[in-house]
């Protein structure tokens, strides 16, 4: 795999590790312990270590290039910044209309 493709994957990597974090945020509700939100954050760092163990491999056969590096550091910030907003606002909406669809049973 060449450079470039390899970049775009590495970014790509990095999109799915903010998706990753934002599906686990609604766990965060049902177990509301410290000890409970501790080992989601446990188990969700080890999911991503594995995913960047994976993506390495898979791009560049494990050889942790720097380039690679940022380009998931890359993806993992412009998720945060850009997409999540967009999600958890829809979220949002999608908690309001089933909390008002609720009450009307």
């Amino acid at each position: 795999m060449g450079e470039f493709p390899a970049l775009c994957a590495a970014i790509y990597g990095g999109l799915l590790i903010g998706a990753l974090y934002d599906a686990l945020r609604p766990l965060r509700f049902f177990f509301k312990s410290r000890f409970w939100n501790g080992l989601l954050d446990a188990a969700y760092y080890a999911l991503v270590f594995c995913m960047v163990a994976l993506l390495l491999f898979y791009i560049n056969g494990g050889v942790p290039r720097f380039y690679l590096l940022l380009g998931i550091c890359l993806g993992v910030y412009v998720y945060a910044r850009f997409v999540s907003r967009f999600i958890l606002a829809v979220a949002a909406k999608i908690k309001i209309m089933v909390a008002k669809r609720q009450g009307m049973d």
